[in-house]
């Protein structure tokens, strides 16, 4: 191999070099705006009531396959109609807080 070995650093036979102020970088937790990233730990209410979607929907499913007889499509606009008047409520009393 030549001078440089694989990484094309000097090599162990080369003369020593002083480092030049380029090369002298501070560590990169010491560079202005490389804080780590803060992310939000609350729950925020529409997953909440995605997730109570879903579960209605399952257990639907679950009372459908097990013989209950309930009119589906009615079901579902009920589903539907509650959840949105809920996110709706929700989005009013969040706007009123602020």
């Amino acid at each position: 191999m030549s001078n440089n070995d694989f990484w094309g650093s000097a090599s162990a036979n080369s003369p020593a070099q002083a480092p030049t102020a380029a090369s002298t970088q501070p560590p990169v937790s010491a560079r202005p705006g490389t804080e780590p990233i803060k992310y939000s730990t609350k729950v925020r209410f529409t997953t909440i009531v995605w997730g109570l979607i879903l579960t209605l929907v399952g257990l639907l499913v679950i009372a459908r396959a097990s013989g209950l007889e309930f009119d589906t499509q009615l079901a579902g606009i009920i589903i539907l109609g509650v959840s949105g008047l809920t996110l709706v409520v929700s989005s009013l009393v969040r706007t009123i807080r602020r």
